[in-house]
C-alpha cells in the first residue's frame, strides 16, 4: 500500500541528495537532528549533535537502538539523574527535508521505552526498546563523584532503624 505524499517530501526525494533526519519523542520532548520543525501539530525542536544509532532487532524481532544527546548545558545530565529518562515514551520517525511535514511524510522507525540511560562527560546515550522488551539490571545508577561528591568515607557508621550500618567501598 502507498502512501500520499506532501509536495514538500515529493521534492526532497526527488533532489540530488536526500538526508533523512529523524524526529525523536522522549514522553514531551520532542527532538530532531535536523532544523526545528512542525509535524502532526507539534513542534521538533533541532537539537544540535542529536544521534540515532545501532537500530536494529534483537533475536526475539523487537526493535532497540540508541540517541546519544549531547548534554549542552546540563539539563539532559539531570533527566538521567533524577531518574526521570526511565520507562519513558520514545519513538522514532524519520523525515526528509526540513519541512513543513505532512503527516504521512514521517515513518516510523520505533515505538518503545527507554530502557537504560549512561553519561560519558558531554554525551548522555540512551537505549530504547520495545515495550516489554527491557531487561534492566540493579543499580540503575553508580553513585559516585564527579556528580556525587559529599558522600560518607568508608567505615563510617550509620544508625538508621534501629540498626548500625558501616559503609564500605564499592566497585
Amino acid at each position: 500500500m502507498g502512501r500520499s505524499l506532501s509536495t514538500h517530501l515529493d521534492d526532497a526525494t526527488q533532489a540530488l541528495t536526500t538526508e533523512p533526519w529523524h524526529l525523536v519523542q522522549l514522553d514531551t520532548l520532542r527532538l530532531t537532528d535536523g532544523p526545528t520543525t512542525t509535524w502532526a501539530g507539534e513542534t521538533w525542536l533541532g537539537y544540535d549533535g542529536l544521534q540515532v544509532d545501532g537500530q536494529g532487532q534483537d533475536g526475539s524481532g523487537h526493535v532497540a537502538g540508541t540517541i546519544r544527546l549531547p548534554n549542552h548545558d546540563g539539563a539532559i545530565s539531570g533527566l538521567v539523574f533524577a531518574g526521570q529518562a526511565d520507562d519513558d515514551v520514545c519513538r522514532v520517525w524519520q523525515v526528509y527535508g526540513p519541512g513543513p511535514h505532512g503527516i504521512n511524510d514521517a515513518a516510523l522507525l520505533a515505538d518503545g521505552v527507554i530502557d537504560d540511560a549512561r553519561l560519558d562527560g558531554t554525551w548522555a546515550e540512551l537505549r530504547y526498546v520495545a515495550v516489554g522488551a527491557d531487561a534492566r539490571q540493579l543499580p540503575r545508577l553508580r553513585i559516585a563523584p564527579p556528580t556525587f561528591n559529599h558522600l560518607p568515607a568508608d567505615g563510617a557508621v550509620i544508625e538508621w532503624a534501629g540498626m548500625r550500618i558501616t559503609l564500605e567501598g564499592g566497585l
